[in-house]
């Protein structure tokens, strides 16, 4: 009886020789047709023309037919599963919502994904990584594509971002899980990140290599989305440690390079404390080179040059209103709220510049400040208020935003400045992202409306757009704060 195996080398030779009867066979016996002409010049005719050029090229094309190649593919049913790898964990294949089709109908075993991994992924890898690609048509995630750009690098960083998409799709019918230790496979694979992490950080050749800085940068951004700031700060620790051993940023990619700044201003912001690295010259200020400048603004700005300790603060005004412009003239394209990079290349410079100027003493240590101190801390509190927001419209971290609340919400009763139209702006720019609990706020605004001699709510809201005034982030809560001003200002 033949065995399977010989039932396919028996059909590959049939077809084999169905192929040469077919491309090989002799030419039709009516080789030569005959022209019949009464006059040589019947021969340039297009009709004759067009009949001897079809015989000729129908003749010649028969001859240069190539025969097709035919092969012959073996296929063996393995009887016992094959070896799990160091990636294995035995998991079946998921279907996560398309039909009654199996993930692994819709990615044959045989498929190769485009590129190179650190490890060679066995099948079930291939499904998280497919399942991450896949879920990125529906379902947006700020950097998904930078993540998965640079994970491609470090095997180390590679198991963090099969953590994440084991994660991630455990989610799709355990809705409430967001740690690792909630699944099995995303623990796993953030087990064995973590061991090589620490092998790695002990091997002084390896201790400050790419791909260790690229782990570490996935470590900040699980830690800082779980709102584990205690941790974010260990994580730069170590980072700015590896920076000092390495030297620089040298031989860093630009995602790198993007992500270290990123999580620099982002936990910096979170504790108000100074940047630990400088911004790289790659992550350009978009802003600074779009919009212009409301007159109102730039009296603002004449007045601030007289005081040296202002000028810090008077640059980084110029620089969010050129921002908001620059926002505004774009918050009516979608994609524009979907683009994470640009949106970070927006926002870190800034950040960086507010989170550099010096601080004024603490609330809690000196009840009273002079009125320059004074409106250089509510300018620099409301303007790092301003980018948390558009943060939050960016789908990005802004969990310093109640923080920054709370300490404006102190130097409302430590007196007004001698600015009080960037006062105003400040004072309204917060009590907008604010949701209940604003009656100081209101009570602050018509004291300055009072001296500023303003008629109602309305003048006041226009005044402020005047100075810097983001759309998508201001207009939404501006009518019920009015509404509240006016009934204030009545009394």
């Amino acid at each position: 009886m033949d065995t399977p195996k010989d039932s396919l080398r028996q059909l590959s030779t049939v077809q084999k020789r169905r192929g040469e009867d077919f491309f090989q066979r002799p030419l039709s016996e009516a080789v030569f047709h005959f022209v019949n002409a009464s006059h040589p010049e019947e021969f340039k005719s297009k009709s004759t023309q067009k009949r001897i050029r079809g015989h000729v090229m129908t003749v010649e094309g028969r001859k240069r037919r190539k025969l097709p190649r035919f092969i012959a593919l073996e296929i063996n049913a393995p009887s016992k599963p094959s070896p799990a790898s160091s990636l294995s964990h035995n998991n079946e294949p998921f279907d996560f919502g398309r039909g009654t089709t199996a993930l692994s109908k819709l990615v044959p075993h045989s498929l190769t994904f485009h590129g190179a991994y650190p490890i060679e992924p066995n099948a079930r890898a291939r499904e998280l990584i497919h399942f991450m690609h896949t879920e990125g048509d529906s379902l947006f995630r700020p950097f998904r594509y930078e993540w998965h750009a640079i994970a491609l690098v470090d095997s180390s960083a590679f198991h963090l971002y099969l953590a994440n998409a084991a994660l991630f799709l455990f989610q799709v019918s355990n809705k409430s899980s967001i740690e690792y230790g909630d699944c099995v496979e995303a623990g796993q694979y953030f087990g064995t990140c973590l061991a090589q992490l620490a092998r790695r950080i002990g091997n002084q050749s390896d201790s400050t290599s790419p791909g260790l800085i690229t782990t570490i940068l996935g470590l900040l951004c699980y830690n800082s989305c779980r709102g584990r700031w205690d941790m974010t700060q260990i994580h730069m620790d170590a980072l700015e440690r590896i920076m000092q051993l390495r030297g620089g940023f040298h031989g860093l990619e630009s995602n790198v390079l993007f992500f270290t700044a990123w999580f620099d201003v982002l936990v910096s912001s979170f504790y108000d404390t100074l940047p630990r690295f400088a911004v790289s010259s790659q992550i350009s200020d978009i802003a600074l080179s779009r919009g212009t400048l409301a007159p109102d603004l730039q009296a603002i700005l004449h007045s601030l040059q007289e005081f040296e300790q202002l000028q810090g603060i008077a640059k980084c005004l110029e620089r969010v209103a050129c921002l908001a412009s620059y926002v505004n003239s774009n918050s009516e394209r979608p994609r524009f709220w979907r683009n994470s990079v640009e949106a970070g290349k927006l926002i870190i410079p800034i950040s960086h510049s507010l989170l550099s100027l010096p601080k004024c003493s603490d609330v809690s240590e000196s009840p009273e400040k002079n009125p320059v101190e004074l409106i250089e801390d509510m300018v620099r509190i409301a303007l790092l208020a301003q980018l948390a927001a558009l943060k939050r419209y960016c789908s990005l971290i802004a969990d310093e935003l109640p923080a920054l609340q709370t300490r404006f919400t102190a130097l409302l009763d430590m007196g007004r400045t001698q600015f009080p139209k960037l006062e105003l702006w400040a004072v309204v720019s917060m009590a907008l992202m604010m949701n209940g609990q604003r009656k100081l706020y209101v009570k602050t605004i018509c004291q300055l409306m009072k001296r500023m001699s303003l008629r109602d709510a309305e003048e006041a809201v226009k005044d402020v757009k005047r100075v810097i005034w983001i759309e998508r982030i201001s207009s939404q809560n501006s009518q019920a704060l009015e509404a509240e001003i006016d009934e204030e200002y009545a009394r």
